[in-house]
């Protein structure tokens, strides 16, 4: 809740029986959040030279949304929509981790211990190739 999640699409067209996915750069797509049926937010995205897009919205109320993309369409190109999505946002329920020099949490000591497995591993292999010279 309050931390930035991200979303990412791309638009293109096919051109049958080739199946080469062809990209629609500068397109405009609206991707839509709801809970409960209702729209809380609506975002604008342009779609990139390659037909992508990408997106870190923001939820500050725990509960459970849906997301979905749409594509309104052009001369070109018909519209179409998404699939939808569902995102579950909670309230955060761990505290927050200390400086590194005081953390005593089980990933600290894994992120540790296997960062002195990585040294000890080089410095023999350095010892290693000392003692053969």
């Amino acid at each position: 809740m309050g931390e930035p999640f991200t979303v990412t699409g791309s638009l293109y067209y096919y051109v049958p029986p080739d199946p080469t996915r062809h990209p629609i750069p500068n397109a405009t797509v609206y991707v839509y959040i709801l809970m409960d049926s209702s729209i809380v937010k609506r975002y604008t995205v342009i779609t990139s030279y390659y037909g992508d897009f990408i997106l870190s919205p923001v939820l500050n109320e725990p509960g459970v949304y849906k997301l979905y993309a749409e594509f309104p369409g052009t001369n070109e190109y018909p519209p179409c929509t998404s699939s939808e999505f569902t995102v579950t946002v909670t309230y955060r329920t761990e505290e927050a981790t200390p400086a590194v020099g005081t953390s005593t949490s089980p990933v600290f000591w894994i992120i540790l211990i296997g960062a002195l497995v990585v040294m000890l591993a080089s410095l023999r292999s350095r010892l290693g190739e000392a003692v053969e010279r």
